[in-house]
């Protein structure tokens, strides 16, 4: 299980907030890429206020701690970029020891969305190919993972396939997309496990997600919905 801890949730000035948030919804919101456009792994958010004008002086530590005994590959500590849509790398993280558990540290003075990503990952595969039928025109993509924790999106005037960059993928992966067919536009969500085979990964290559629309088994929610009744 794995913990993000704020340093303070309010410092002695009243200045800095931190609010920590879902992984849940940061990947429905944010691409899991940073700025060279490599994927990495999300641990965990949070979301800091400053409550003046400037950066704070004193600034607030964040912690990244795991309640088991495991080694990340290379956590950092990043921001949102809102303007490259992307995330940037921000100050160093120190690593220390609590009961046992490697415990990461980071302080920061200025507001913002920042996330703990293991970038250390060594991912066997480039990322995804979305393929689709010739007479097909890809709009969007959004391709969400929980565990591991990946995010990617994509947007344009595209053809029938696109390669986005992805980490290492599972069978319950979720892919929502728009394509233009025939003048009309369409969107389906799919579970990336009936599109591609997951149990072997591509050795250094991208794996490709072949839709065939009116064919390929779309995703409803009422799979994963247990019947308490």
């Amino acid at each position: 299980m794995l913990l993000a801890l704020p340093g303070a949730m309010l410092n002695a000035q009243n200045q800095v907030e931190v609010k920590s948030l879902e992984n849940s919804d940061v990947l429905m919101q944010y691409a899991c890429v940073d700025e060279a456009g490599n994927p990495i792994e999300l641990l965990a958010a949070l979301k800091v206020s400053v409550n003046q004008k400037e950066c704070d002086v004193h600034g607030v530590p964040l912690y990244l701690k795991s309640t088991e005994k495991k080694e990340y590959k290379r956590p950092k500590l990043y921001c949102w970029n809102t303007v490259l849509r992307c995330w940037q790398k921000s100050v160093e993280v120190q690593k220390s020891s609590a009961m046992g558990n490697p415990v990461y540290t980071a302080k920061v003075k200025c507001p913002g969305i920042y996330a703990f990503f293991d970038a250390g990952v060594n991912n066997a595969e480039k990322g995804v190919i979305i393929s689709m039928p010739s007479r097909c025109s890809i709009r969007s993509v959004q391709l969400v993972q929980q565990a591991p924790a990946y995010s990617t999106f994509w947007e344009g005037k595209g053809t029938n396939e696109v390669k986005i960059p992805f980490g290492p993928l599972q069978y319950d992966a979720l892919l929502d997309i728009r394509w233009e067919e025939d003048g009309t536009l369409h969107q389906s969500k799919f579970l990336c496990g009936v599109l591609t085979k997951v149990d072997a990964a591509p050795d250094g290559q991208y794996r490709i997600l072949e839709i065939k629309p009116g064919k390929s088994i779309e995703f409803q929610s009422t799979q994963f919905t247990n019947n308490t009744q």
